[in-house]
């Protein structure tokens, strides 16, 4: 039996050293194998700065179509998810001096046509539309959960495209306005227009990144933009808050050929 033991004592150390060496290399491969970091996500990007026009652009250019639900999530205001109340909203018409229209089925249309952006924002359970009586072409926010529309607007949004582009970029404009609000309210209250006017071009910049997103035609928002403006010449709105066509089209064009294919880009995204 002895004889047996000193027999086999050697062998089984023998098998365990093998073992050992076998092994040994993956440990070493494993702990010597280079640390890939992950990319940087949306929401770990450093955060925009809404009124520097140029650093709105080029975050936009290069932001990833993929990353931007993500990145829209984490920078939306908290307060654009509450739900409606029939006594804000009669305060904040009343206000506002509107107007309303008692148009269901219309205002369930465009509710259903802004179906895609609304769920984008996460809005599709807490956004209601209104009409209200205005010749002046104009989509604007009411008590943070109702988008008003004018009935100058519905007419010039009869000339919009099958799938409602021109509508969802106006929806997709109108709730960035969550974004920072405090900012812009700020600017509002000390009628600081300049600063308007550049909080107007980066929720412009949220409108067509929203577009891209959908693969709706993000040129589509600078005509409705366009169309808007002829249609309310002459109004005595004050525009003064609002930046020049021209500055927002091109931002609309820029940020739209980035995440262009070069064979989609058309003549009037470059011109």
């Amino acid at each position: 039996m002895l004889t047996s033991y000193r027999f086999f004592t050697p062998f089984a150390i023998t098998i365990v050293l093998i073992a050992l060496t076998a092994l040994l290399p993956l440990s070493t491969k494993a702990q010597n194998k280079p640390h890939h970091k992950s990319p940087i996500t949306a929401t770990q990007a450093t955060p925009v700065n809404p009124t520097d026009t140029q650093q709105v652009i080029e975050h936009f250019a290069k932001l990833n179509d993929s990353a931007f639900p993500a990145w829209l999530r984490s920078r939306l205001s908290s307060t654009t998810r509450h739900q409606p109340t029939d006594n804000s909203f009669a305060r904040a018409t009343w206000l506002a001096q509107l107007h309303i229209v008692q148009d269901r089925t219309t205002c369930e249309r465009l509710q259903q046509q802004a179906t895609p952006v609304l769920r984008l924002f996460g809005r599709e359970t807490s956004i209601q539309f209104f009409i209200y009586l205005d010749n002046y072409p104009n989509m604007q926010t009411i008590a943070e959960s109702y988008l008003g529309v004018s009935t100058g607007l519905l007419e010039v949004l009869k000339r919009d495209t099958p799938d409602n582009a021109q509508l969802n970029g106006l929806v997709a404009h109108e709730l960035a306005r969550g974004i920072q609000r405090e900012g812009f309210i700020t600017a509002w209250k000390n009628e600081d227009s300049q600063t308007l006017r550049a909080y107007e071009l980066f929720y412009d910049a949220v409108a067509t990144a929203s577009m891209n997103y959908l693969r709706m035609p993000s040129q589509q928002y600078a005509v409705i933009l366009e169309r808007m403006i002829a249609h309310g010449r002459g109004h005595n709105t004050d525009r003064t808050r609002h930046p020049a066509l021209e500055q927002r089209q091109s931002l609309i064009r820029t940020i739209s050929v980035a995440h262009s294919p070069i064979t989609e880009i058309t003549i009037n995204q470059l011109y």
